[in-house]
Parts: C-alpha cells; sequence; structure tokens
C-alpha cells in the first residue's frame, strides 16, 4: 500500500505463535497478515518461542527468534535477545 504514492506502508504483525501451529492466536496472527498484505503492505511475522529461522508463509516472510516472555514485570524476556534487538534496529 502506498500512501498518496510516496512512501509504501510496512507492517510487522507480532505474535507468540503463527501457522503451521494451529490455535486461536495463530490463526487471528495469519489472518491479519493476509489482509495486510491483499491490501497491498509489505508483511513480516515476529514470532518467539522457537529456534532461530525464517519461514515463508503464503508469501509472508516469518522471523521466528528464540526469544521467551518470563511473566516478571522487571525483566520481562529471556532467550537470544541479540539476534532480535539487531532484527528490529534495522527495520527491514
Amino acid at each position: 500500500m502506498w500512501i498518496e504514492g510516496l512512501i509504501k506502508v510496512r507492517a510487522l504483525v507480532s505474535a507468540f505463535t503463527f501457522p503451521p501451529e494451529s490455535n486461536g492466536v495463530a490463526n487471528a496472527a495469519h489472518t491479519h497478515a493476509k489482509i495486510l498484505l491483499e491490501l497491498g503492505c509489505e508483511v513480516q511475522v515476529l514470532i518467539g518461542g522457537c529456534d532461530y529461522r525464517v519461514d515463508n508463509v503464503d508469501h509472508i516472510p516469518v522471523w521466528r527468534f528464540p526469544v521467551k516472555g518470563k511473566g516478571h514485570f522487571l525483566s520481562p524476556t529471556r532467550g537470544a535477545l541479540q539476534p532480535l534487538d539487531t532484527f528490529l534496529a534495522r527495520g527491514e
């Protein structure tokens, strides 16, 4: 999607699960990503809780990082945060 022909809209869908897992969160995130893609946005998906890899689901790149929540507000995440930080800092 282009805004007034000047910039391309890019969307990052973040969830803790995504297909091929089958549950409500995975299905909702997948549906949102597909709709954004159909609207012409450049879409990427970011999920945690698994080994690092990049998959392609329905022409949507899915970045998987070995990062999980801890359930503690002072230290909310655990895992390999550096690759995730690098990915987010690049803004790709």
